[in-house]
């Protein structure tokens, strides 16, 4: 099984092979089913989600858990699932699409806020440390990195071309 076991290959393959399934799930899902089946269906929306949570509280046990290859990969694909169902629910929201697109600033540096926050709400349960990590590290992004990057680095996170390329 691609990622588990091989610790160290250099620029980070084992991961990259590690989360290839996830990608590709939702390739196929938004290429696919969403194109071909209704997701209208409550009870499958109530069942991913709920399938979802239970395989989420179960981060919380121990790492033999945790590190199985069952929960893994079907906790991601149930997560992929249930954010595809409920975006199509939804529509549109304003800072889920403020926060999409600038990604690149949220994959840039979510990174280093991780590890201190992580130290503060070290006190909490792992489920409500991983909540209220990922609530602070979305209101940090919303408020101060992505207005700063823009502002004073609009180069480095690809808000102006660095080079003209005439067409």
């Amino acid at each position: 099984v691609l990622g588990f076991g091989i610790n160290g290959l250099p620029y980070f393959v084992d991961l990259s092979l590690k989360y290839l399934p996830f990608f590709t799930m939702g390739f196929m899902l938004k290429e696919y089913l969403l194109k071909t089946y209704e997701t209208s269906n409550v009870v499958i929306t109530i069942i991913l989600i709920g399938l979802l949570l239970f395989l989420y509280f179960c981060a919380g046990l121990s790492s033999d858990v945790q590190n199985n290859f069952f929960f893994y990969y079907s906790t991601g694909l149930c997560g992929i699932f249930s954010v595809f169902i409920i975006s199509k629910k939804l529509k549109r929201l304003p800072i889920i699409s403020y926060l999409g697109r600038y990604s690149l600033i949220v994959l840039g540096f979510h990174t280093f806020f991780v590890g201190p926050l992580h130290y503060i709400y070290s006190f909490q349960s792992v489920i409500i440390e991983h909540f209220v990590i990922l609530l602070t590290i979305a209101m940090l992004m919303y408020l101060l990195v992505i207005p700063f990057s823009i502002r004073f680095l609009p180069y480095f996170v690809a808000q102006k071309d660095c080079f003209s390329i005439k067409q």
